[in-house]
Formats: structure tokens, C-alpha cells, sequence
């Protein structure tokens, strides 16, 4: 079975895919622009619940990593915030993809700032059946069904998950 280490990475990998994507549209690609946004937006939401009820409502209570845990809670706030604004920019504006690098840029950050030192130090703190027990509530709250979680690519792959067709 998997931990949640490789659960979140593999979402991670989705994340900076679906921001790529959306980076590279043009003006006139506003309907790619919106189908990838949208998914990127409901992945980002079940995402970051997912991290703060499974992830650091438990990492909180080792002090060791407390600090760290509320400013990535303060970094997922940022990224709430930036898609807000989004929500209400027009696709078409002059503004959205800007601020659609930003929230980007925002997102590389909190997530190399995860898998550089806060996944490092959860493998030296928590016990590996304890990693697994995470993946498992973090799937299930994801809405995602187990039986797809092979396309998220654990096996070593860097598969691309298929976005577009949701």
C-alpha cells in the first residue's frame, strides 16, 4: 500500500501539470482555459482540506514541526485567497493569467517547501504503518476511488493523470 508521502506528491505532480497547461493558453484558448482551471480548482480545494484535516491537524502535535505546519496553513490561505480573485476575474481579462502565475509561483513554493524538509522530517518522526493509515484517510476524503489511485503514478511512473477527461 502507499503512505501519504506519495499520495501528496503524485497530487503535486497534478497540481504543477494542470498549472502548466493553464500557463501556456493563449487569449483566445479561454474554453482549454476554463476546463483545466476548473479542475485544477476542485483538485486544489479537496487537496489542501485533505492536507489540513489528515496532514497537519496531526503534525501539529509534534513541536518539533508546529511552526512549520501553520505557516504551510498560512500558504494555503494565500492560494484561497488568489483563486478568489480568480474566480471573478472574466478568463478573458488581461489579469487572470498574471495572477494565474502567481498563485502558480505560490503553489511551486509551498510545495517544494513540503517535500524539501516537511516530508523529510514526517519520515524520520512517524512510523511508516502510521504514513499508511494517512493515505488511507486522505483517499477517502479526496473523493477519489482507490481502484484509481494507479494512475497517480506510485509505481515509479511519472504518469499524467488524465484531467482533461473529467
Amino acid at each position: 500500500t502507499v503512505n501519504i508521502i506519495q499520495v501528496l506528491k503524485a497530487e503535486h505532480r497534478e497540481i504543477k501539470i494542470l498549472c502548466n497547461e493553464i500557463l501556456k493558453t493563449k487569449p483566445r484558448d479561454i474554453d482549454v482555459r476554463k476546463r483545466i482551471y476548473g479542475h485544477l480548482a476542485k483538485l486544489l480545494t479537496a487537496h489542501t482540506k485533505g492536507e489540513q484535516e489528515v496532514l497537519y491537524m496531526r503534525l501539529k502535535t509534534e513541536s518539533k514541526m508546529r511552526e512549520e505546519v501553520l505557516q504551510r496553513v498560512e500558504e494555503h490561505h494565500v492560494a484561497e485567497l488568489l483563486m478568489n480573485e480568480l474566480d471573478l476575474l472574466p478568463f478573458e481579462s488581461e489579469s487572470w493569467l498574471p495572477k494565474m502565475k502567481v498563485l502558480s509561483e505560490a503553489l511551486r513554493s509551498h510545495i517544494e517547501a513540503e517535500e524539501d524538509s516537511l516530508f523529510q522530517e514526517m519520515r524520520e518522526l512517524l512510523p511508516q504503518e502510521e504514513l499508511r493509515r494517512m493515505a488511507d484517510r486522505f483517499i477517502s476524503r479526496s473523493g477519489r476511488e482507490p481502484s484509481n489511485v494507479s494512475h497517480w503514478g506510485f509505481a515509479g511512473t511519472e504518469t499524467q493523470t488524465d484531467w482533461y477527461h473529467l
